[in-house]
């Protein structure tokens, strides 16, 4: 992802639950950072940069919002970042709307 693109877009702090899919099961951690574009997951987990990977991000209702993209960073024990590609237009919505939501409760809390 190019700087530009980081800065252009932003980015909202939370701390919601994830989970994705692996061979051997379920991997879950915790997504620290959001942007249209992409974030980044908090975990002890390793993946592969480059590769693609589907997580899922548990929203407060305690329904699971599905968001696909490419592994573009990954520090082993420390979490790994993801480019959103080809979403759905209800998982871009959806995101939109969490992306608001949580920037309307930051602004709120300074």
């Amino acid at each position: 992802m190019m700087e530009q693109d980081r800065r252009n877009d932003e980015r909202v702090r939370l701390a919601l639950e994830v989970r994705w899919q692996t061979a051997s099961g379920i991997d879950t951690g915790r997504c620290g950072a959001i942007s249209r574009r992409g974030c980044h997951v908090d975990t002890t987990a390793s993946v592969q940069v480059g590769g693609r990977i589907c997580v899922e991000i548990r929203l407060a209702a305690g329904n699971w919002l599905p968001l696909c993209g490419e592994v573009v960073n990954c520090q082993p024990g420390a979490g790994f970042s993801i480019r959103f590609e080809d979403l759905p237009a209800t998982s871009r919505e959806m995101l939109a709307h969490l992306i608001d939501y949580f920037r309307e409760g930051q602004s709120m809390s300074w």
